[in-house]
């Protein structure tokens, strides 16, 4: 899930990234 912890230090939710 590398591609899940950049988008956390960005802030962004990581629930986008799933839907």
């Amino acid at each position: 899930m590398t591609s899940v912890e950049p988008m956390l230090h960005q802030g962004k939710p990581a629930v986008q990234k799933n839907e």
